[in-house]
C-alpha cells in the first residue's frame, strides 16, 4: 500500500481487499516486478487472501518478493523464508495495469 501510494495510488489497507480489485490474475510463473502477490487459503470456490508483497525481480524461475512482516519491510528471495514458508502460500500475482492507467490520465 505505502509503495503504491508513493505514486498516488491508494489502494485498500486490507490484503483480501486489494486482491479482488480489478486487474489480471496470473500464476507464479507469469509473475512481473510491480505485479502484487497475494498469499493466503483456498477451497475449490473462493480463497482468503491474508498478506500481499510486490514482485521485486524475477530471474528465470528465481522470484524475489518485497513485504512487511514481523520483522519489517523485507526482500525474501531463493534460501530465505521465500522458499521455506511463503512460497507455498501463493494464491496468485496480479497486474494491475488499469490502476496506473487511470492514474497517468487523470495528471494529465
Amino acid at each position: 500500500m505505502y509503495v503504491f501510494n508513493q505514486i498516488g495510488i491508494k489502494l485498500p489497507h486490507i490484503a483480501l481487499k486489494q486482491s479482488n480489485l480489478e486487474g489480471i490474475n496470473k500464476s507464479l510463473n507469469e509473475a512481473a516486478p510491480g505485479d502484487l502477490i497475494f498469499f493466503g487459503s483456498r477451497n475449490e470456490n473462493s480463497h482468503y487472501t491474508v498478506h500481499a508483497g510486490i514482485v521485486h525481480s524475477v530471474y528465470e524461475e528465481d522470484i524475489e518478493v518485497i513485504h512487511c512482516v514481523s520483522v519489517g519491510v523485507c526482500i525474501d528471495e531463493r534460501n530465505s523464508r521465500w522458499e521455506y514458508y511463503w512460497k507455498d502460500k501463493v494464491l496468485f500475482v496480479k497486474t494491475l495495469l488499469g490502476l496506473f492507467e487511470i492514474n497517468y490520465q487523470a495528471r494529465n
